[in-house]
């Protein structure tokens, strides 16, 4: 199935036809580009810091003294808004420079050196971008020949054209004091919401746009023309989508049950939909989630943590259940998101059903919704769409409105309120989307896991209790109050395709869930510095009921959970707690024989603990 150019060609038209008074500007970036890479060639022989190298600004003209190039980069850096992006960028390039001449005295130069000359490439294409838009619009055909029939999304790796962007120029607008300046950074926010495919923000700055350059009925005649075209292509997509027998999940990553109250659109599918009020994942993280839904089996007892990510290949899903289920009414199958994950679905050739779309980790939701909106619209077949919605929800909670997260944002209400700004950004784009693609069959809202925010404890409902909406064609309200397990994604999908009632699950309402130990060093290096709840990282196995929830850690603590609140044990009906043991079982991974978690034996020596032995 070939993937939809049919926008990209009507952006860069818009591009091409406003780009005036570039040409010299373009032509000075390529002698600046030439200049500097001859200028980091020399660097390389040296093999001390300069003292006078204390200076960003002094690093980038040292760049380019020796050929009298500097006035280039001097007379670029007299507007202010390219001025300003220098500051930050320079900021950057100044640390790996010195970092390259540092360590080649200690003669480890060579991979420190690759790590400088790709900021320097970074930084060049950074200030590239700005001084086009000073220029008062961009023109790929013209600057970046060799990258014109690129694919969009490999465009905005190569650009950085990302939510940092979008915040920054919306800072540097309303901090303007001159309306020239107002001007420019209104068109650099425009552009950077088409290029995220953000329809809703960019309205609203075609708008700005339109207040503020009155007086140039020429460029606001380009503007509003392309403005107008770039509606009548959405509106296509909606009406070709309409009527397709087309399933579109809409996967949520690390949202919490409770969150769905700081959202409006899930909230309003929540309320007119099909809505599991007990959903939950089988364990608390998004690559052991994803082969549970896959295969409808568990982690410890069905061995899926001997099962690597990175070798985990078409071959070994492609009679899981949910392949199955797809196969047996006609569908094929497409993934939109996390590049990781997306290695999972790589050979789409062993069956004709199956197709794969696979992109950046962090790509922002929108970019991955238009994308999959333009397959969708072209399919003449019927097509059963998951697209991973990461960035918003899972760490570092990125949005336009948000500034990019730091290393300082540990405390619980930063992090809290990162999460809800850029949940409602995600809710909003879900929301528009959802009127693209609103004439497809069915649509699925779910999250995989939740998470814990800095200084809350371990506990069984924010980890894994999570959202589960259906609505669409002929789908009445409804609740469903029995407890359900994400392995059982394929039947639910079953149900949904071929119209059958989903069953309340009045028998046996219960749910297991099972985690292994942390073994990345990453989560290790959070437990040291006690940044969370160890908890959180190590092995445990438990169930979940309608009465309550039980857990059992591999080193022997046992808890009880209910309504969403850690129960002392003695206050609670220990034949309830034997049955409870009994039915989780008692086998656990041995971190002593796996060579996965090695590692992890530092998780339990950090708090003093000693782990079981049990498993096999």
């Amino acid at each position: 199935m070939k993937m939809s150019k049919g926008y990209d060609r009507i952006v860069d038209r818009f591009f091409k036809d406003i780009c005036f008074e570039t040409n010299e500007k373009i032509n000075r970036y390529y002698q600046y580009k030439e200049a500097v890479n001859s200028a980091f060639n020399r660097i390389e022989g040296r093999i001390f810091v300069p003292d006078w190298w204390r200076s960003e600004e002094s690093v980038i003209l040292f760049l380019l003294e020796e050929r009298n190039e500097s006035k280039i980069i001097t007379d670029i850096c007299r507007a202010p808004y390219v001025r300003e992006g220098l500051r930050r960028i320079s900021s950057g390039l100044f640390y790996e420079i010195t970092s390259v001449l540092r360590v080649k005295r200690t003669g480890k130069a060579q991979y420190t050196l690759m790590c400088g000359k790709r900021s320097l490439a970074k930084y060049v294409l950074n200030l590239y971008r700005r001084m086009v838009l000073g220029a008062r619009t961009f023109d790929f055909d013209n600057a970046l020949k060799e990258k014109y029939n690129c694919a969009f999304d490999q465009r905005i790796r190569d650009l950085g054209i990302t939510y940092d962007d979008a915040y920054r120029d919306i800072k540097m607008f309303y901090e303007c004091d001159e309306t020239h300046d107002q001007r420019m950074y209104a068109k650099f926010v425009f552009a950077d919401f088409i290029f995220l495919r953000d329809f809703i923000n960019a309205e609203k700055w075609i708008k700005k746009i339109n207040e503020l350059c009155i007086q140039d009925p020429l460029g606001l005649e380009l503007y509003n023309s392309f403005w107008k075209e770039t509606q009548d292509y959405i509106n296509g997509l909606r009406y070709r989508i309409t009527g397709k027998e087309h399933v579109v999940v809409n996967w949520i990553d690390a949202m919490r049950y409770m969150e769905q109250d700081d959202t409006v659109f899930i909230k309003h599918i929540a309320q007119h939909g099909i809505m599991f009020e007990n959903m939950y994942s089988s364990t608390p993280y998004t690559t052991a989630t994803m082969r549970g839904m896959l295969k409808g089996k568990l982690l410890i007892d069905d061995k899926l943590y001997l099962e690597n990510v990175s070798e985990y290949r078409w071959d070994t899903i492609c009679d899981s259940r949910l392949i199955s289920v797809l196969r047996r009414y006609g569908y094929s199958f497409m993934y939109f998101g996390n590049k990781f994950l997306g290695e999972v679905f790589e050979n789409p050739d062993l069956n004709p059903l199956i197709h794969m779309v696979k992109d950046d980790s962090y790509l922002p939701s929108p970019v991955l919704q238009f994308k999959m909106a333009e397959v969708l619209a072209e399919a003449n077949d019927k097509v059963f769409c998951i697209v991973h919605n990461l960035n918003e929800t899972h760490d570092p909670f990125d949005s336009p409105f948000v500034k990019k997260k730091d290393a300082s944002e540990q405390d619980f209400a930063t992090t809290d309120k990162r999460i809800r700004e850029s949940l409602c950004y995600l809710d909003d784009q879900l929301e528009y989307y959802a009127g693209v693609y609103n004439g497809a069959k069915r649509r699925v809202y779910f999250s995989d896991h939740g998470k814990l925010l800095p200084g809350e404890s371990f506990n069984i409902e924010s980890l894994h209790h999570v959202v589960f909406l259906v609505t669409g064609e002929d789908i009445l309200r409804k609740r469903i109050r029995g407890v359900y397990s994400l392995i059982e994604f394929s039947a639910v999908v079953r149900c949904l395709l071929s119209g059958e009632d989903i069953p309340e699950k009045r028998n046996e309402a219960l749910a297991y869930i099972q985690m292994d130990d942390a073994y990345g060093e990453k989560a290790l290096c959070a437990v040291r510095a006690g940044e969370t709840d160890p908890h959180k990282y190590m092995q445990y196995r438990g169930i979940i009921t309608d009465r309550g929830s039980f857990v059992r850690f591999a080193y022997g603590r046992e808890y009880y959970e209910k309504d969403g609140v850690g129960v002392d044990l003695s206050e609670v009906d220990q034949d309830l707690i034997v049955r409870l043991k009994n039915l989780i079982g008692d086998k656990y991974i041995n971190i002593y024989k796996e060579k996965k978690y090695r590692k992890s034996l530092s998780l339990y020596k950090a708090i003093n603990l000693a782990v079981g032995t049990k498993g096999k």
